[in-house]
């Protein structure tokens, strides 16, 4: 079997044509193609400071309902966990949100196209009970 190419992103924060169109680019470019990408940190949350206005949080929900209702399409497979506190608004098992678009769950571990991932959705401090986990396996 060939070796997987995977992309790691950081915040995502609510910027996903930004995003998406990068991991296109990226893909398309020398170092691709790739197979997959994983997302770590806050994926919904907007921007803080200067750019957390009305206007970035209505440009954020129209561009995810773009990719949701398919008039857009997330150019490759993107797991992502969710960041502090948006986990709320979220089903706390795996789930796909949309094609390529994949909610990894609040914590466990995965089988994915071959790779055993551990994740951990939000912020955990020590006195959080985190030691269960909803595990799953097989390809999304």
């Amino acid at each position: 079997a060939k070796p997987l190419n995977v992309l790691f992103v950081g915040d995502v924060r609510g910027r996903f044509d930004a995003v998406f169109n990068k991991l296109q680019r990226l893909s398309a470019s020398k170092a691709g193609p790739f197979d997959l990408c994983f997302c770590c940190g806050a994926f919904f949350a907007e921007p803080t400071g200067a750019e957390l206005a009305d206007t970035s949080r209505t440009v954020a929900q129209h561009q995810l309902a773009e990719y949701l209702s398919g008039a857009r399409a997330v150019p490759m497979p993107v797991y992502f966990i969710a960041g502090p506190g948006e986990d709320v608004f979220l089903p706390g098992s795996r789930d796909t949100l949309c094609p390529n678009l994949h909610y990894l769950g609040r914590h466990g571990i995965a089988t994915i196209h071959g790779l055993s991932v551990a994740y951990i959705s939000g912020a955990f401090g020590s006195g959080d009970d985190s030691s269960s986990s909803n595990s799953s396996s097989g390809e999304a």
